[in-house]
Parts: structure tokens; sequence; C-alpha cells
């Protein structure tokens, strides 16, 4: 199926293979179906090798699959991490906004957060099962994924998200500060951060005007909320800021993210697609040392001045 102007193409796979742990869809002869991993990566980046780590090229299929003859749409791996669900996992969901097919993902017993349950209902996904089987499918629907591991992103990478936000941006509002600091103080990650200056950085915005937030203790519709109404919005770089994606083309806010290099990654690729405006400030640096992230909170906070945010 080809392309149309604000989607992309689906392609349907005759008896492919799903098989718990294996991050891809197989031919029944054990050809990896490369188009459907977990991340598509270009053969020739050099992250190919890592991140088809997942999913050999070539593997033995059981003798006793289950089997599901119901034409189906593959909603393709997911996983439990926030930020990576927004953007990997469901860069094929788009799709479900044109066909109604029962749908199968990999690892889907996985999608037990809360938010994954809140957007896989307002799509209105009937998902099948979760199995811990080898399963023939034998007639699937295989959705364009929206990004590659290169941080393309094609226009209609954020269909599915917009919609989410049609469903849950309606419901009863709360109250919040036109100035929002996602605070990451205390959350558990795999970065360690000097929390004195953390705490210092946090302090500085507080007296500035801006209101303290962590957003693992919002629902999912007010996090939605913010990402649509706050005139700024700043805090350590984070997978919290990738809730832009359920931005809506008329949103115009500022986000600012701090940061120890230029890069800012996935938020800088959802950006090319969204009208809010949005800047990296390096004011971290890694203390080696220590093995820890240490932050200039003055620096970040006469950033923010220059930036027209105080």
């Amino acid at each position: 199926m080809s392309a149309s102007q604000d989607a992309g193409s689906m392609e349907w796979l005759t008896n492919v293979v799903a098989i718990p742990g294996l991050t891809a869809l197989y031919t029944l002869d054990g050809r990896r179906i490369d188009s459907t991993n977990r991340v598509v990566t270009p053969v020739t980046n050099k992250k190919f090798t890592k991140d088809y780590a997942g999913a050999p090229e070539s593997c033995t299929i059981p003798t006793n699959l289950d089997f599901v003859d119901t034409p189906t749409m593959y909603l393709g791996y997911v996983t439990s991490h926030y930020g990576h669900f927004l953007t990997d996992s469901m860069s094929r969901w788009w799709a479900t906004l044109d066909l109604d097919l029962p749908c199968f993902a990999l690892e889907s017993q996985k999608l037990t957060s809360n938010f994954h349950v809140e957007i896989i209902d307002a799509l209105g996904i009937r998902l099948l099962p979760p199995t811990d089987r080898p399963t023939l499918y034998r007639r699937v629907l295989s959705p364009e994924p929206s990004l590659t591991r290169e941080l393309d992103i094609k226009p209609f990478a954020d269909r599915a998200h917009l919609r989410v936000t049609d469903v849950l941006y309606p419901q009863p509002k709360f109250e919040f500060s036109n100035r929002i600091f996602l605070s990451r103080l205390g959350y558990p990650s795999k970065r360690r951060i000097d929390q004195e200056a953390e705490q210092e950085l946090e302090n500085r915005a507080a007296a500035a005007g801006y209101q303290l937030i962590k957003p693992e203790t919002l629902t999912f519709a007010q996090e939605i909320q913010i990402f649509n109404e706050a005139e700024f919005i700043t805090g350590i770089l984070g997978s919290a800021f990738l809730t832009a994606l359920f931005s809506r083309k008329s949103y115009k806010g500022h986000i600012a993210i701090f940061l120890a290099n230029s890069s800012l990654d996935r938020c800088g690729m959802v950006h090319k697609i969204k009208s809010h405006g949005l800047d990296g400030i390096e004011c971290m640096s890694y203390d080696a040392e220590n093995r820890m992230l240490n932050i200039d909170p003055v620096q970040a906070m006469n950033a923010l001045g220059r930036l027209g945010m105080l």
C-alpha cells in the first residue's frame, strides 16, 4: 500500500513468525525481516549491528507454532520506558487511525503503565493478548515507522499522539503556573547528578517564578495539558520533554533544556514537526572522578534570562 500525503506506507506480509525475546519478525525459513525491527537502522549506520543485536539475521523456527489466521496489524516492538515508547514504540501507530484491524506487538506484556493503557484506549486499539509462544501470523499489515535510528522523523509521526490529545486533553483541568520546571530531583536514573547543585538550580528557578513539578506525580492528561498551555517549560534533559509529541500545532510555548553537550537528541527530532520554541542550554559537565554530572546553576539561570524566560 502506498503512502498518502499525511501518512506513511504499509506493506502486507504473509506467513511471518514472532518469537518471544526477539525484536523483529521472521520468515518461515528463519530470515529476519529488517523493516520490522525495534529500531529501523540503515545497514550503512555504524550502530546497525548493535541495534539488531536483539534479532539475529537468521534463526531456527520452531515446528510447534501457534497460529493467528485473522489479518492483523503489526505495531512493532514495545517498551515500558516512557520516552522510547512515545518515539520508537509508537512510530508505527499512526496506521491505527486509518484501519481497524486487530493488532499485535512484540513484548506487549510490558504495556502495563497507566500511560500505556490510556494511549491504547484513546486510540481504540484492539490489541491481541500477549503470547509467550512462537506464533505464526498468516497475514500482517506492517506500517512504515515514522522515525529511524538517524533521528529522521516523518511529518505524520505525531498523528497518533495528537489523536490521544484530542481524547484526553478536554478532561477536567488543573491549575498551574505559566512557567514550569520539570524536576528530576530524587527520581531514579542511570545518570548520577550532583543533587546539591540540582537543588540549588531548582531553588533559583522557584525564586524566579517557576513552578517545580515532578512529572511522575501528574496524571497523563495533566502532562499533556502542560505541553499545550505553559508559556515556558524548562529542566534537565529527560524523557518527560518528549511529551511535546502531544502538543498541538497551535502550541507556541518555549522549551529550554539543560544539557551536558549540544545534542538535544530526540527532543530536537520532535521539534522538527512542532511549532514551539526549543533551546538547549549547555550548563552541565561530567565529573569523571566521581562519575556524575555537575550543574552550574548560575550559568543555567543566566541562559534562561538571555532567552527571555525570566
